[in-house]
Order: C-alpha cells, then structure tokens, then sequence
C-alpha cells in the first residue's frame, strides 16, 4: 500500500524520494553518541554495529534497538551501559528487520524464492551456475530471474562473472546485505 501511495504523491510532484547513502564508521560513532548519551562506546562496539549494518542508516537504528530491547546495552543513573562484552553478543537480526525482510520474501515468485534460498546456503555472494545445478534447472533461466531480481534492486545485486575450469561462464550474485542472506537462509526449512 505504501508503494502506491508514494507512486501517486510523486505522479503529481507531491514528495521525493530522498535515498540514504550509507554512514561511515564515524557517523555510527555519532549517532550511537547522540543516541546514548553518558556511554563511551566499548571497544569494538561502533566496529561491530557498522559490520553488522554496512552503515545501512535503518538497519543500524534498528539493531541499537535490537541491543536495548535484549537488555545488552542498558540505562542506569543517567548512563548507557553494556550488560555482557560486545565481543561474545550475537547481535543477531532484530526482529522488525526479519519480519520486513521475510515481507519482501514473500512477494517474490516460487522460482525466486527457491532460487533465494538456495544462494543463501551458499553465503553473501553465489553463482548462478551453482544454485542452477541444485535445482535442477536451466541455468539460462536461473540466470535471467538472478538478473531480474538485481534489476529490483532490493534482495541481490549483481556481481562478477567467472569462467570455470571447465569452460562454464557464471555470473555471481549477491545479496544486498548479510541480513537479506540470514533472513532467507533460516527460511530454509
């Protein structure tokens, strides 16, 4: 419903869209600063929480939160704290982010998903010819739905081609994010 009512806001020139490039390392460090105040990050924290996020602006607000609502980094006169190491915390995916991710899993198709899925076995990046043999299909069909789908833009992106020793060209795709891949991956079933 969204899309809609932001496709019909922009037909009449009523809203843009305003894309969100990824933050640095340090504007992470700022933000989190800005957001809990009184706490010195912990070593590895701003590393780990930009890792985790690619300096994705939505996903790092959400995995902050994500670390607040588990009880991890915790309130207490007046500061932020961390209740456990940073190093030994699964930070995890938050659960607003995988019920998002799962949502835009669920329009894809029964080939795309499957072909989703598949890759995501695989890891962050895999080859078409790959996720083709698993399947059992055409490559030249897993190939153009990969290709579709990195043209939507929001689940793969294109990657690289390699030629195999064995004379097979494959082009390799990857997941927009690591929290696309885990998301699909524990979808698995």
């Amino acid at each position: 419903p969204l899309l809609n009512v932001k496709q019909n806001l922009q037909l009449h020139g009523l809203c843009a869209e305003l894309p969100l490039a990824p933050l640095s390392e340090a504007a992470v460090a700022t933000y989190l600063a800005t957001r809990l105040p009184g706490l010195t990050p912990p070593d590895g924290l701003v590393q780990q929480v930009f890792q985790r996020t690619d300096g994705n602006p939505l996903f790092m607000v959400n995995v902050i939160e994500h670390l607040v609502a588990q009880g991890t980094l915790v309130a207490g006169n007046g500061h932020w704290r961390l209740q456990e190491p940073i190093a030994g915390t699964d930070i995890g995916v938050p659960e607003s982010l995988r019920q998002m991710i799962a949502q835009q899993l669920d329009r894809l198709t029964p080939d795309e998903r499957r072909i989703v899925e598949v890759g995501s076995v695989r890891g962050i990046e895999f080859s078409a010819a790959v996720v083709a043999a698993c399947l059992e299909a055409p490559l030249g069909d897993v190939e153009a739905s990969c290709e579709r789908l990195a043209q939507r833009g929001y689940i793969l992106r294109p990657g690289h081609i390699v030629k195999w020793p064995d004379g097979t060209v494959t082009p390799y795709y990857a997941f927009r994010h690591a929290l696309y891949q885990q998301v699909a991956y524990d979808q698995v079933g």
